[in-house]
């Protein structure tokens, strides 16, 4: 008897002991669940906030990239420009200058003819 009263004791305490630790991790469970209940939507939330950050520094980026070269193809058309109209002005006063020099020799010429011309008039008149 005494025998089945203690197999019946610690077959009570296994129950109570087996008891409290199933409701040890459901209570666990539970609290863990509820952490991650509050945990995912923060990390969510921080997520999102370090995509949004990390999406404006990369537009930034590209803009001011863009920018950059923007001023280094405008500056290079400017510099073009400019060698072009340097050379345009260069071709334009080379031009004059063979204008002027043979409208020079032509003028010279007519002169040197007309003294010619004048100084066989007045020898033969």
């Amino acid at each position: 008897m005494e025998n089945q009263f203690d197999v019946r004791c610690r077959l009570i305490e296994n129950l109570f002991g087996v008891r409290s630790r199933l409701m040890e991790n459901q209570f666990d469970v539970r609290s863990r669940f509820m952490e991650n209940q509050f945990d995912v939507p923060s990390r969510l939330i921080e997520n999102q906030f370090d995509l949004r950050s990390r999406l404006i520094e990369n537009e930034f980026h590209v803009r001011s990239r863009l920018m950059k070269n923007q001023f280094y193809v405008r500056s290079s058309l400017i510099k073009n420009q400019l060698i072009k109209n340097q050379f345009d002005v260069r071709s334009r006063l080379i031009e004059n200058q063979i204008d002027v020099r043979f409208r020079l020799m032509e003028n010279q010429f007519d002169v040197r003819y007309r003294f010619m011309e004048n100084q066989f008039d007045m020898r033969s008149g």
